[in-house]
């Protein structure tokens, strides 16, 4: 009896898991090398960018997304110098040699 709910419970989830997918991919079609272009898409990870290399995809060219992670404004780490003129490395400096901080 065990066995039987759970085999109609893998049934279910079987059936739950491909129905849903949040996003379906249409077929791509492949293109030969005189037809096929290269195209590089900078910003691919935004929305406009991720809909056109769907695009681009299913027309059956080869993509290249370039994608860069931008630091934080004012954030400050082992690696940076002090004087660099930021606000966050200044207020370090400025707490370190007791001035007021401004």
């Amino acid at each position: 009896m065990l066995e039987k709910e759970l085999s109609s419970l893998r049934v279910m989830l079987a059936k739950k898991t491909s129905a849903g997918q949040s996003k379906t991919f249409p077929d791509v079609r492949f293109r030969n090398e005189e037809t096929r272009k290269r195209i590089l898409v900078t910003g691919g990870a935004g929305f406009v960018g991720s809909h056109l290399v769907d695009k681009l995809m299913m027309d059956g060219h080869e993509e290249r997304v370039s994608i860069r992670i931008a630091r934080i404004f004012n954030t400050f780490g082992p690696r940076m110098h002090m004087n660099d003129g930021r606000v966050v490395s200044n207020f370090i400096i400025q707490a370190l040699q007791g001035k007021p901080i401004t």
